[in-house]
């Protein structure tokens, strides 16, 4: 895995976040094959309902304060 690829648990994940990959087969859900940014609660919530967990990519993240909560993140 990448220094800029964060394993994150579900309950953690925030609008702005770059999704990487998924715990399952991304053909197994309905989220896009090439990675997606976490634009809503609504996306989060169905993240849940899927997965256990997400790789992020902490680079592609779009958040104002990204080297403050990725240094939060409990890695898996």
């Amino acid at each position: 895995m990448s220094t800029s690829h964060k394993k994150v648990a579900v309950e953690q994940l925030k609008e702005g976040m770059f999704v990487y990959s998924l715990d399952r087969p991304i053909c197994e859900t309905p989220f896009p094959l090439q990675g997606f940014y976490i634009q809503s609660f609504d996306d989060i919530a169905l993240l849940t309902e899927f997965c256990r967990y997400v790789v992020i990519d902490t680079v592609r993240s779009r958040l104002a304060c990204n080297n403050h909560w990725a240094l939060q993140l409990e890695v898996g």
